[in-house]
Formats: structure tokens, sequence, C-alpha cells
């Protein structure tokens, strides 16, 4: 699968240079339990250091209202297997991610006209993930982000990760049966 992928590109000839940091896209990490159990594979090899999840400021009010409701009915896990709209798994996985990261990456800040609303989705962020830091830059393509916010940060805790709320209900839901796979769940 591709954690295989992932295992043989960092033990690979790729890697036989000295290389001090990896990233690794959402498209190559998978959000949930399978996502945990690729990481926590991956840890035997190097040390992971940050999750960042970066979220669009122009785009995330598409998302906003289904995400907090969402949040609400995983606290009181009341999501179950029924069948729901794209919009919930979208928001869903939108807010695994949130949920999972230790550094939330505000995008296109600078084209918002409302400082208000930056301020909102910010609190709203983090309501959704208190113990993450939130980065609300003001200029383009992240000119003003230290890339210290970002790499060699020390803030990921596979220990933290593992019994946090979210993935212990994925994890709960696996052991019952009732987990799709999040490569169906998304397609």
């Amino acid at each position: 699968g591709m954690e295989d992928g992932m295992e043989d590109h960092i033990q690979g000839p790729d890697m036989e240079q000295d290389v001090d940091y990896e990233s690794f896209e959402d498209e190559d990490v998978e959000a949930g339990e399978e996502g945990l159990l690729e990481l926590k594979s991956l840890s035997h090899f190097a040390r992971l250091d940050t999750m960042v999840t970066v979220v669009d400021a122009l785009n995330i009010y598409d998302v906003l209202a289904s995400l907090e409701t969402l949040a609400e009915k995983n606290i009181a896990g009341m999501t179950g297997n029924d069948e729901e709209t794209d919009d919930r798994s979208i928001a869903q996985l939108m807010l695994d991610q949130i949920e999972f990261a230790n550094v939330i990456l505000l995008s296109k800040v600078h084209l918002m006209k409302d400082a208000s609303a930056v301020e909102e989705i910010r609190a709203l962020l983090q309501k959704l993930n208190p113990y993450a830091k939130i980065i609300v830059p003001s200029e383009a393509h992240f000119a003003d982000v230290p890339l210290s916010d970002l790499i060699n940060t020390h803030l990921f805790d596979m220990e933290k990760a593992e019994s946090s709320a979210g993935w212990m209900q994925e994890l709960a839901k696996a052991a019952d049966g009732g987990h799709t796979p999040e490569t169906e769940e998304y397609d």
C-alpha cells in the first residue's frame, strides 16, 4: 500500500544522501485509523515532527456550519455508519485533519477584506483544536511565516495522537467492524 511506498522512499536509494527533512502531503498520508497506523509505522524510520493542516480562509465558510455540527456530533459519539451527503464526507475529512494538526496554517488571508471574519475563523479553528498552533499570515504565499513555525517544531506526539478522542472513536469503530476505509469513504 501507500505505507510501503513511503517506507521504501525513506529507506531507499533516494535517501542515501543525508536528508534533514522530508515532507508528505495529505495525498501521501491518510486521515483516520489507517493514517495513524501508517504514521506509527513510519516513525520507526524517521522522527515525525509536525502535522500541518492548511485551511483555505476564502472557502472555509462553505463547510463552517457543517464542521461545527460535525464536531459536536463526533464528541457526542453520534456519527454512525448511515449514508449521508458527500458534503458530510468532505467536512469529516477536513475536521479529521484540523483535529489532528499540530499547526493550522490559514491560507489566502491576504485576500480577505473583513478582519473580523479572519478572527472568527481563527477562533473556530482554535475551538476545534485547542492544542494546535494557529498561524494567520498577512502576506501572500506565506512570505511572513518563519520556516521554524513549520519545521523542526517537535510538536508531533504519537502517544497524544493515539489517545485523542477522534482517533479513539475511529479505532473503536474499526474494532466493531463499522469503519469504512477512507479510500472508499471519500471517493
